[in-house]
């Protein structure tokens, strides 16, 4: 008995499947953590890029009411994130106001960002982006 116990305690086979088991998790979660960080900041970027994107659209559009452009735009933003295959609430508004005989155009947004993974505790499941642009429009 006291030869098999020592022969187990000699042998090494094993030992990077038990090593392995050990940091396994440890990577995996921050490999998780990695993607959803990527993924938070591209489509905390998008959202940004369009509503900018969206408020210059509207500057080229002399010919619509205000009702037309605020539809015009919020379509916009939600095509542009459409092709993300991102899913969440969002909040468009569309402001339009004049300061110093000039015509403005402000769009302020809400996302909300779900995360895939859901490695972050549940008070952090639902991270708000937000985005705002403003551009001055064409005189008539």
């Amino acid at each position: 008995m006291r030869h098999l116990l020592k022969k187990f305690r000699d042998s090494e086979s094993g030992t990077a499947a038990i090593e392995f088991a050990l940091i396994a998790g440890a990577f995996l979660t921050l490999l998780a953590g990695l993607f959803e960080s990527g993924r938070f900041v591209m489509a905390m970027n998008s959202f940004q890029y369009s509503t900018e994107s969206a408020a210059r659209f509207a500057q080229t559009q002399t010919s619509m009411t205000e009702q037309q452009l605020e539809e015009a735009v919020v379509a916009y933003i939600e095509d542009e994130m459409s092709g993300l295959a991102m899913s969440g609430d969002k909040e468009i508004n569309v402001n339009f106001y004049t300061s110093g005989g000039v015509d403005f155009i402000e769009i302020d947004g809400f996302y909300t960002f779900s995360p895939l993974i859901p490695i972050l505790p549940d008070s952090w499941n639902a991270l708000v982006l937000r985005a705002k642009s403003k551009q001055p429009l064409p005189t008539d």
